[in-house]
């Protein structure tokens, strides 16, 4: 007799929308990865401080477009193949004498990441922590699937206390009719995204034909770092508290009793041009207003439950591999 999983790994359940489709996103998932992003750091340091990095250039084109920092230099590829650096200097007042945003240049496992760091923090022992990306990658087998998931999180996603949540650079258009992947961002500190390998990444996004997976990503500032312990960068290498920082946070509901707030298979009133996917995070963000508390409206949707639990897995074997890394 075929096994629930293995009906759905060869069956599309094809234009239907609703619970077929939350069912399928399920088994359309082929692995589930967490990630260090992008991190930034900063210190006391000048310009031949910063000549321990290796060679560094000018970019010409920055010089001015930060807000805090008069002059922008960037760490030359080939001088580190597995991470961008983008390093800013001469700051205006008030702001920490340089800061260094880091980026992997290509998808890298837990050790190169670590190790990297510890490289920098042995050059530049002093260098705090701003921020913290912390991704939770889930590889699709193709884009049309990578898209399904994308469509099928932002149908479920809630997320409590957030303000207000946008997909933005879609212009008016479909998400159909776009070239690159879609982006869809909760506040200033949450996104989910359909991406690829970094190396493949174009002017900040990715090509629909080199989309293989869905992101979930946390931006954590220095305040909330620093609550749990994470102020210098040997603080981040020693500990970078994923799964305290992320587990739960990921939470996929439906909308339950209230007329106002619509059911799963129900049309959104918030799916327009510029939100062309309704989501139960903009239901709720008038509902909040106007209703108060909207948690006793919401409850989990249990199709989803699998995938929060892989998610939730992810976060724990980055710190097990993390801590592991000599």
């Amino acid at each position: 007799m075929q096994d629930a999983d293995d009906k759905w790994s060869r069956q599309r359940p094809g234009n239907q929308q609703g619970i077929g489709d939350v069912d399928y996103a399920g088994w359309e998932i082929t692995k589930v990865e967490a990630r260090l992003n992008r991190i930034r750091v900063f210190g006391r340091y000048d310009y031949s401080d910063l000549e321990r990095l290796g060679d560094l250039e000018y970019d010409e084109n920055n010089l001015s477009k930060s807000p805090n920092y008069l002059l922008k230099v960037i760490r030359r590829p080939n001088g580190s193949p597995d991470f961008y650096l983008s390093v800013t200097v001469n700051p205006k007042a008030f702001s920490p004498q340089c800061s260094i945003e880091i980026r992997p240049n290509k998808d890298i496992g837990i050790g190169t990441y670590k190790t990297f760091l510890i490289k920098l923090h042995q050059s530049l022992p002093d260098l705090m922590v701003s921020k913290a990306e912390y991704a939770v990658d889930q590889f699709c087998t193709d884009p049309d699937g990578a898209s399904l998931l994308f469509w099928v999180y932002i149908r479920c996603l809630h997320l409590g206390y957030h303000k207000k949540a946008k997909m933005p650079g879609v212009d008016g258009r479909r998400p159909e009719e776009r070239k690159k992947g879609l982006i869809y961002e909760i506040d200033r500190h949450h996104k989910v995204y359909e991406c690829g390998r970094e190396e493949r990444r174009q002017d900040g996004g990715w090509l629909i034909s080199d989309i293989d997976r869905v992101r979930l990503e946390h931006r954590v500032d220095r305040d909330k770092l620093k609550e749990y312990g994470i102020s210098a960068l040997e603080d981040l290498i020693e500990n970078p508290r994923f799964t305290v920082l992320n587990l739960q946070r990921w939470r996929f509901m439906q909308f339950l009793k209230l007329r106002k707030l619509p059911k799963f298979w129900r049309p959104h009133p918030t799916a327009d041009d510029a939100h062309p996917i309704g989501a139960p995070t903009l239901e709720a963000i008038p509902t909040k207003q106007k209703s108060g508390n909207v948690t006793q409206y919401i409850a989990n949707y249990k199709e989803l439950i699998r995938i929060e639990s892989r998610v939730n897995r992810a976060m724990k074997a980055f710190d097990f591999q993390w801590y592991n890394v000599k």
